[in-house]
């Protein structure tokens, strides 16, 4: 009698998206990273992570997660209970070289330049922000310095993305910089975040830097901004009547007429319906990468060694002494200022302070 033939464990695969609405399909992926020079940008921001990888790894690491995780050599072949650490590894892989094509073939951040003489100062908004936010303190500044004003990725004027990510985010503004005139980079919360990654990131295009009311930390009270993206969800794709309605339909969730009319800078009429310039249900989405700090990614860099501001608001809760050892370990040159009367958006709530502040640090 014949033995029975053992029967081979079913190969299990990850089951992912070929595609989310914005960032192109895995197979045209595949394709893209056989393009010279598309593969050699590539390859340069993936060494710039700390990977050092060839061109051949690129059309293997766009592959689906699971294929070529072959397990021992007695027919194992499930990847996902043998191989999680391989699995993962591969899937953040994927993302970060998804991601980086995009940005290398998307529009440049949108910005406005003022002045036309002296060192170039360039400003990051936080969440829910425009550059455009700054103009008070460019156009202070704009009387001896070029100024530039970003638009950060999902807000303004910029292009929207798929997905948020500290590091994209801040090669992007990196991608407006040249290291031959570094600048005095300002970021204020989110844009603060970004702003102190493009430093330790890429150091030869940061000359100074000031970080605005945020420290390089993971915060846990995000859910007030989640409220203020429900209400304004609510109001987008209305019919366009009065900005007035609109403000008495943000009133419960936003009760603070100060900050209900800074995020009905975002409102634009798109046809006859509402419309807000930021991309809420992404940002909705990720809020908790938002309120994050990439750690792992900035774990291996080495510390900025230029000179760092970081202003507080003295009614802010977002620096605090407890934060202070994180910031000086990533920041040895770190001095910070704390202005009073001022809570978490210190450059409108005390302009004519901070003005002088950030001109005496830039000049």
């Amino acid at each position: 009698m014949r033995p029975r033939r053992r029967a081979r464990p079913c190969r299990r695969r990850a089951r992912h998206s070929q595609g989310d609405g914005r960032l192109p399909p895995r197979s045209l992926l595949a394709g893209w990273a056989r393009l010279p020079a598309l593969r050699a940008g590539l390859l340069r921001r993936l060494r710039a992570d700390g990977l050092d990888v060839h061109g051949h790894a690129l059309r293997g690491w766009l592959r689906r997660p699971g294929r070529g995780h072959r397990g021992d050599r007695r027919g194992d072949r499930r990847p996902l209970r043998r191989h999680r650490r391989r699995h993962r590894q591969h899937v953040r892989r994927i993302r970060r070289i998804r991601l980086l094509i995009v940005a290398s073939t998307s529009e440049p951040l949108h910005t406005t330049e003022l002045g036309d003489a002296g060192a170039r100062v360039v400003f990051c908004h936080g969440l829910f922000g425009q550059g455009k936010n700054w103009t008070q303190i460019g156009k202070a500044l704009a009387q001896d310095h070029r100024v530039t004003l970003v638009d950060m990725p999902d807000h303004g004027r910029s292009p929207w993305s798929a997905e948020f990510d500290f590091v994209d985010a801040a090669d992007q503004v990196a991608g407006l910089l040249s290291a031959d005139d570094p600048v005095v980079l300002v970021g204020h919360s989110l844009g603060g975040k970004v702003a102190m990654i493009v430093a330790l990131r890429h150091p030869e295009l940061v000359e100074r830097l000031c970080v605005v009311d945020v420290s390089p930390v993971a915060y846990a009270h995000s859910e007030e901004f989640r409220n203020y993206m429900d209400a304004m969800l609510e109001v987008a794709g209305a019919p366009a009547g009065s900005r007035s309605e609109v403000d008495e339909a943000l009133r419960p969730a936003v009760p603070n007429a100060t900050v209900r009319a800074f995020l009905m800078q975002n409102l634009h009429r798109d046809g006859d319906r509402w419309a807000w310039r930021p991309n809420l249900e992404l940002l909705r989405r990720d809020l908790a990468e938002l309120s994050d700090w990439p750690a792992e990614e900035v774990a291996g860099l080495p510390s900025y060694d230029g000179a760092v501001l970081w202003v507080a608001g003295a009614r802010s809760h977002y620096v605090t002494d407890e934060y202070t050892p994180a910031m000086e370990a990533l920041f040895p040159r770190v001095r910070r200022v704390t202005i009073k009367d001022a809570g978490h958006w210190v450059h409108s709530e005390q302009p004519e302070v901070f003005i002088e502040v950030l001109r005496r640090f830039a000049d």
